[in-house]
């Protein structure tokens, strides 16, 4: 008796009947949590450079079974050298998009803090190579990830439900 159960495709059967990247079904997922961390004072901003060469916010990767306000802390230290103690969170930023046969989905946490220690330096050996203070009015002159500026907005707006609607 053969059995009910169609076999799947194997990922080149896909390639070969889809192969156009936008209609190919998605195979696989990922999910990314992060955690980020706005800290203005005196009318600049601390930002990271990222080593394929955009400035972005201090933060990073949630590691299974962080809090994600302690996963921003430590990333924080890790980027710029400073102990950084968290205000509020301001909002919830959530993005994905399909790349090749997959489908990709960010959730970064974004949080204000003000720093109560440490000294600034760079990170080695990380994701990022430089920390600097950057005045506010410079920000959208520097080549930047758009979390930056989505931060920003967060941050100006405080929406009552936590992220940018239709955005």
């Amino acid at each position: 008796m053969k059995s009910s159960r169609r076999r799947l495709p194997t990922p080149g059967e896909v390639a070969r009947r889809f192969p156009n990247d936008n209609a190919r079904p998605v195979l696989r997922k990922i999910s990314r949590h992060g955690a980020y961390v706005v800290c203005i004072e005196d009318d600049r901003i601390l930002l990271s450079h990222l080593v394929f060469n955009r400035w972005t916010l201090p933060g990073g990767g949630i590691e299974f079974g962080e809090h994600p306000a302690e996963a921003a802390q430590r990333e924080f230290t890790e980027e710029t050298g400073f102990i950084v103690e968290l205000d509020d969170l301001i909002g919830i930023d959530s993005s994905s998009w399909n790349e090749r046969s997959t489908r990709h989905h960010s959730m970064r946490m974004i949080y204000t803090g003000h720093i109560v220690g440490g000294s600034l330096r760079y990170e080695v050996h990380g994701s990022t190579n430089e920390a600097r203070w950057v005045p506010l009015d410079e920000v959208r002159t520097l080549t930047r990830v758009e979390l930056v500026d989505r931060a920003l907005e967060l941050l100006r707006r405080r929406p009552s439900a936590g992220h940018l609607l239709n955005e």
